[in-house]
């Protein structure tokens, strides 16, 4: 090998040294990411918008200079869009107002699974208007026995001044009644609607009600 050839060859080797050097000493693109996420930050202190609160230690951006964030695993400990992480009760999920504020409720989506009955009998009565104030559908199922007098026995669910179940028994339709004779009604009752069951010829034998 000539002198000319060895001078290449070494500059060549040179040259490959350099670039894993290079390679090295460039940050991957993770690296990258945090690098420019702690830019952020600190630009975001610098100019004034970063804020703290009591479990917090920082925000990037306000509300005129919304930032994109892509992340694998969020904690929140406070609030969301206005929601109280810490106050949600068991079961509630995150619900919007139709204006970018969130709440943590329950939600409806069919009966739910632990509910129960509660045995309302000793605090209710016929032809008296009550009203569900448990912010749930209320069910509610009541039981009635003939008391004797006349040869017909009605009751009736009314829901909101309306009726809308009702059970009708009659002698002169064919019907056998016979003193004690049992049989009820039963509904659903919206949040905030009123409800009672108006009883003919019948007393009170039984009143449940389940929140939905």
């Amino acid at each position: 090998m000539d002198h000319e050839s060895d001078k290449i060859s070494r500059l060549e080797d040179r040259i490959e040294q350099l670039e894993a050097t290079t390679k090295k000493m460039m940050p991957t693109r993770r690296d990258a990411l945090k690098f420019g996420g702690a830019a952020a930050i600190g630009a975001a202190a610098m100019s004034g918008t970063a804020s703290a609160g009591s479990s917090q230690v920082g925000t990037i951006g306000d509300s005129n200079n919304l930032v994109d964030v892509e992340a694998e695993d969020i904690d929140v400990s406070d609030t969301i869009n206005g929601a109280s992480v810490s106050s949600a009760a068991a079961g509630e999920a995150l619900t919007s107002d139709g204006a970018g504020g969130l709440t943590f409720a329950s939600v409806g989506g069919g009966v739910p699974p632990n509910f129960s009955y509660v045995d309302r009998t000793s605090s209710r009565s016929f032809a008296t208007n009550f009203t569900n104030n448990t912010g749930k559908a209320l069910f509610v199922s009541v039981r009635g026995s003939k008391d004797g007098n006349g040869d017909r026995m009605v009751m009736e669910f009314v829901v909101n001044n309306q009726n809308i179940y009702d059970n009708d028994l009659e002698v002169n339709s064919g019907s056998i009644l016979v003193d004690n004779m049992t049989f009820s009604v039963s509904g659903f009752v919206p949040n905030g609607a009123t409800y009672r069951v108006n009883g003919f010829f019948c007393t009170v034998l039984d009143w449940f009600e389940a929140e939905m």
